[in-house]
This record gives structure tokens, sequence and C-alpha cells, in this order.
């Protein structure tokens, strides 16, 4: 599954050949920890309008999401926006969204009453035209509106395929 990093992403550090996406942080012996978004790299995406998987900045009105089901009805994401680029390679390298058997790491005891911890069977492209950011307890959650779905993606033999 393993591709060769694209220009647009070969700033980032790489782990195992994959790019580690911007909003992944470290833990306190220098591990990357992928189950977890970094707070203060989201809100630094948030605060200067930066991608949440590259970290450049984004262009205005061009806001890209993965969504599933439950997400895309609410209007709301976890992560910051990304560019179209950056959200089709996450879609299509990204062993957690690829692969069907990936599960999500976040236990539902550890989790807060907001998360989802059961991994959607089919994901969404969405591109929103404004969002905005919630802040709740030591949470954060995205709120999307003028918005529209750019592709479907579903999973067939296990990995996540575009729906035509």
């Amino acid at each position: 599954m393993k591709k060769q990093i694209p220009d647009f992403l070969s700033h980032l550090p790489v782990y195992r050949g994959y790019p580690v996406p911007y909003f992944v942080p470290k833990d306190n012996n220098g591990i990357f920890q992928f189950k977890f978004a970094s707070g203060e790299k989201m809100m630094t995406c948030h605060k200067y309008k930066k991608c949440c998987v590259c970290g450049k900045n984004l262009k205005k009105g061009l806001n890209y999401f993965i969504s599933g089901p439950l997400g895309l009805s609410n209007q709301s994401d976890s992560h910051t926006p990304m560019y179209l680029k950056c959200a089709k390679y996450s879609l299509n390298l990204c062993p957690h969204l690829f692969f069907e058997k990936t599960k999500r790491t976040t236990n539902e005891e550890d989790s807060e009453p907001w998360q989802i911890t059961i991994k959607p069977k089919q994901f969404y492209l969405v591109l929103a035209k404004k969002y905005k950011l919630i802040t709740t307890h030591n949470s954060m959650i995205i709120k999307y509106s003028n918005h529209r779905v750019v592709q479907e993606y579903s999973y067939k033999n296990g990995e996540l395929h575009e729906k035509l």
C-alpha cells in the first residue's frame, strides 16, 4: 500500500514510509501518536487558516473535510479543514481510512461523550465555504456550512473506494 510521497507533502516527517500529517502529536518520548490530533496544532490551523494535513495556508472558501454519515448530517468534524489534494491523498493512503478492518484505537471509556468511537462504513469528501470553531470543556468541534458533498466513498473488499 505504500506509495511515493508527493511533492506537496515532502516537507512532512516520514514514519514507516508514510508522511505524518501536520496534526499528529508526539508523546514525551518523541513517538508519533496517530490516534490523536494535537489540540495546539488544530488551534494553529484554525487561527492561521492552515491545512491540518500539510500545515500550509488554505485558500479562502476551499475548506475540505472528510466526514462520516453522522458528521455530515450534523455538519461537524473533529479536524480543521484541508486541501482537496491532502484529503484525497488521506482517503487513498491513510491506513485508518483506507482499510475497513483498521479499528479506531480510542476506547469508549476514554472518550468524550461527543466522540464517535465506531468507524463508519462510508465517508464523504465535503467542500464547505464556511466553518467555525466551537470549543467545549477541553474539546473543539468544527461546524461547517454552505457545503456540498464532492465525492462519496465506501468499502469494497475491505478497501475504501470512490462510489461511482
